[in-house]
């Protein structure tokens, strides 16, 4: 129970440095995306996902395995899709980005989508 309370507290403080860092943006007066938030956002999310199906997939039996590997099979295709749209608007839009902002998105993008094809294929199976 231990450790299911840490990633509760883990959630919580990213949550919160999150909201902190939103604050400090507005409150400066700059009104752009910041795009380092999504990482702590996405952190937050896998934190509180993994709280909730820690008593799950802390034994570790067959539909333990099964979650694992069926989280990070979906999540692998999820994550080649999001690389395919990145060249695909790269390549053939005006929109430029840099590369930093790019692996920003990509990074937080493949940790919110892990994170919750896990909590969606415990709930499935």
């Amino acid at each position: 129970m231990n450790k299911r309370v840490s990633f509760l507290g883990l959630g919580l403080f990213f949550s919160l440095s999150t909201l902190l860092f939103y604050f400090v943006i507005f409150m400066a007066g700059d009104f752009e995306f910041p795009l380092p938030s999504l990482t702590t956002l996405s952190l937050a999310i896998l934190c509180f996902s993994i709280w909730y199906v820690f008593p799950d997939i802390q034994v570790n039996d067959e539909r333990a395995q099964f979650v694992k590997k069926q989280s990070i099979f979906f999540t692998f295709f999820a994550t080649l899709f999001y690389v395919v749209i990145f060249t695909l608007v790269a390549n053939f839009t005006d929109f430029s980005f840099d590369i930093k902002d790019a692996l920003q998105v990509l990074i937080a993008l493949i940790i919110v989508t892990s994170s919750l094809m896990l909590v969606v294929t415990n709930k499935r199976n």
